[in-house]
């Protein structure tokens, strides 16, 4: 079309055709002179008129350029910033990367040992806890007390027991004899054998004088020796001490504790530092593009001032 128009309106001036065919007149009538260094008229009126458009499509182009200018600098700035967060997130990244794979090669040093996981250990304590409690119950009506009293009076003994054996085994775990027999330690630790010991023995008491009274061996209708009954009651719950001390024993490791615990803050760490750099690459990639589009406009827009200058 504009090479339509440039060639076949007859009635600009600045036409293609019009132009050849001044060019003709003059070159017949010798305008300019071959030796002149001077334009003729209408080479200087092409001139100024080339001039002119220039000039307005520079200012054209100007004026629409400072917008365009201003989203460019504004996204390159914007990109600056994300360079510099993107550099210290990637650095802490990196840091619980290494962080995180060294507790989990330590962890897996100790893979293969005899350990109870803390949820098994959890499950065993919770299953003596609940048997204690029925199995002291019985007893614990001797004292006449109130059917809540004797439930609460079991459940106290059911919740020391399996405590007692659960400071023991952490204890054991420290060796705390290697330092002398006068340690804090090793006092505590003989503490926590013997009062859990004292305690099995009172209960057993208790129930050698529950099923020595008439009343229950009538009731129940069995004629058993009350001592072999008690000392049937401490084994059981010697076994269950010594299950639970054990239990301790085997899942209170200090050298394992402390790299599981290492090794959950690292793991929690690192899923932490894994979102804020995610997000600050996503920031940044968004800036990257904002910034890519804007330059592409500003070119896009200066190519068409271009080609407008040059036609």
């Amino acid at each position: 079309m504009d090479f339509v128009y440039r060639h076949f309106k007859p009635w600009s001036r600045y036409s293609n055709r019009y132009a050849q065919r001044r060019g003709r007149k003059d070159g017949a009538k010798n305008i300019p002179p071959p030796d002149a260094e001077e334009f003729a008229d209408y080479e200087m009126e092409l001139k100024n008129l080339a001039d002119e458009n220039i000039r307005r499509i520079g200012a054209a182009w100007a004026r629409e350029d400072r917008i365009l200018k201003k989203d460019y600098c504004q996204s390159l700035s914007e990109f600056e910033v994300s360079k510099r967060d993107a550099a210290p997130a990637r650095a802490a990244y990196e840091q619980i990367v290494s962080e995180h794979r060294e507790a989990t090669e330590e962890m897996g040093k100790h893979y293969g040992k005899i350990q109870l996981s803390p949820f098994i250990y959890t499950i065993i304590m919770a299953i003596i806890i609940v048997g204690e409690i029925p199995l002291n119950a019985v007893v614990f009506r001797i004292f006449g007390e109130a059917e809540v009293m004797t439930y609460v009076i079991s459940l106290a003994l059911a919740v020391g027991l399996p405590f007692g054996a659960h400071a023991l085994g952490m204890l054991l775990r420290k060796e705390p004899f290697k330092q002398g027999v006068l340690t804090t330690e090793s006092i505590f630790t003989v503490f926590t054998m013997v009062m859990p010991l004292l305690g099995i023995m009172a209960v057993a008491y208790v129930r050698q004088k529950y099923f020595e009274s008439p009343t229950v061996q009538a009731a129940s209708g069995i004629r058993a020796d009350p001592a072999a009954v008690t000392l049937v009651f401490v084994i059981i719950n010697l076994l269950i001490f010594t299950v639970a001390a054990l239990a301790s024993y085997l899942t209170h490791d200090p050298v394992i504790d402390n790299w599981r615990k290492k090794l959950r803050l690292a793991t929690r760490d690192l899923q932490i530092r894994q979102r804020r750099f995610a997000e600050v690459q996503e920031r940044q990639g968004r800036v990257v593009s904002r910034l890519e589009r804007a330059k592409a406009e500003r070119q896009n827009k200066f190519d068409e001032k271009k080609r407008e200058a040059e036609e």
